[in-house]
């Protein structure tokens, strides 16, 4: 009757509309400011923490089969692809 997605792909379609629109918007706004940036301090000890670009990476790949997601996002295929636009 009703077609339903996991939670997880959901939540993985949402984080690579989101990013589609950050990559997509002017050069000085704040969240792409964050999304390119790189940050200073100090190291911390035990596991390197993800990156939101490692994690959008993965989410392309898996569920757009593509590679280069910045470029995926920049010519507006990626949300097509997933039928979410």
């Amino acid at each position: 009757m009703y077609k339903y997605i996991p939670l997880s792909t959901y939540i993985r379609i949402k984080r690579l509309k989101w990013t589609g629109y950050v990559v997509n918007m002017e050069d000085h706004g704040i969240p792409k400011w964050i999304l390119g940036g790189s940050f200073r301090g100090k190291k911390l000890v035990g596991r390197s923490r993800s990156r939101w670009e490692n994690s959008v990476q993965k989410d392309a790949l898996a569920l757009l089969h593509v590679r280069t997601w910045k470029s995926a996002a920049l010519n507006r295929t990626g949300g097509r692809k997933l039928g979410m636009s």
